[in-house]
């Protein structure tokens, strides 16, 4: 569809969708909060804005960020994106020493960072050698502007993987190649609603993330912030909260099963299936570590 760069797709999203709802989330109050597509692009024309005007010279600039998955976290992929920077996601699950091994090889000159997992993960004695960037809201302060000219084989991502090796590499990713095999992950105009749940530091995940934004969908964002706040509520009503995974089958190697039932009904989808297997005790403990071991 000639769209080969981030600068493309964000007025491509703003023409097609403009009023349609781009995003739901819970605010730390609890309230929800729905954002359009063309609110959506005026904050990353902002927080771009706020970069450029902080930072000179900042195309090719290698920027990390650091933080679980937020509507900031977001705007804030996209505002690197439509600068020509190139996002570095950091994995918030790794141990500190394994998060400043990756900052110094990655070469990051700028880290973009929410403040409660900045505290959670880094002592005062280990601070990274760059220069630091909360992860706010205030777009409004900032006008929208015309950002650097971007090529399609402008480097847009270096992320930090595993891949099915079990070896931690580095993988990089022009914008072209980032904004190749767009395709729409739901059935019908009826279902253009999804949730982001795993961390946005994993390809695979950012690649849906513009998937869905390219077909039009309403994405809620599903934060660790959300089952915080549900533990706060039951207990401060004295109700008991539990914690269950969404089974469709019992192992997970039993996932082939479920794709050719699914394949022989007709499904276009069958080869797509999470891993929505039976969980054990300790997988899910693992899966709420963050909350803490009292929890």
């Amino acid at each position: 569809m000639g769209i080969d760069t981030f600068y493309d797709f964000l007025i491509y999203i703003e023409r097609n969708f403009k009023n349609f709802v781009a995003f739901e989330f819970y605010t730390e109050e609890g309230i929800l909060k729905e954002i359009t597509y063309k609110e959506f692009v005026d904050n990353v024309f902002c927080f771009a804005n706020k970069l450029q005007t902080k930072f000179e010279g900042i195309n090719g600039v290698h920027i990390g960020i650091l933080s679980e998955n937020s509507y900031e976290q977001i705007v804030a992929f996209f505002a690197i994106w439509v600068l020509g920077a190139v996002a570095v996601p950091l994995n918030i699950e790794e141990c500190e020493e394994t998060i400043n091994a990756q900052i110094s090889f990655s070469d990051i000159s700028i880290l973009l960072y929410s403040e409660s997992i900045f505290l959670e993960i880094f002592n005062s004695c280990k601070m990274p050698k760059c220069k630091f960037v909360p992860l706010d809201n205030n777009y409004h302060s900032e006008k929208r502007s015309v950002v650097n000219k971007l090529s399609p084989d402008d480097l847009g991502l270096l992320i930090f993987t595993s891949g099915t090796t079990n070896v931690t590499k580095c993988v990089m990713m022009s914008q072209k190649n980032m904004l190749a095999n767009m395709q729409p992950y739901f059935a019908s105009d009826k279902e253009k609603k999804a949730i982001i749940h795993n961390p946005l530091f994993h390809v695979g995940e950012l690649h849906v993330l513009y998937c869905l934004l390219f077909f039009g969908c309403t994405i809620t964002i599903n934060s660790t912030k959300i089952n915080r706040k549900i533990i706060e509520l039951g207990e401060k009503l004295n109700i008991p909260v539990v914690a269950t995974c969404d089974v469709h089958f019992l192992n997970p190697e039993d996932e082939i099963y479920r794709r050719i039932i699914m394949a022989g009904k007709g499904f276009d989808d069958a080869d797509r299936q999470p891993p929505l297997y039976l969980h054990t005790t300790d997988e899910m403990l693992e899966e709420f570590a963050y909350l803490g071991s009292e929890k």
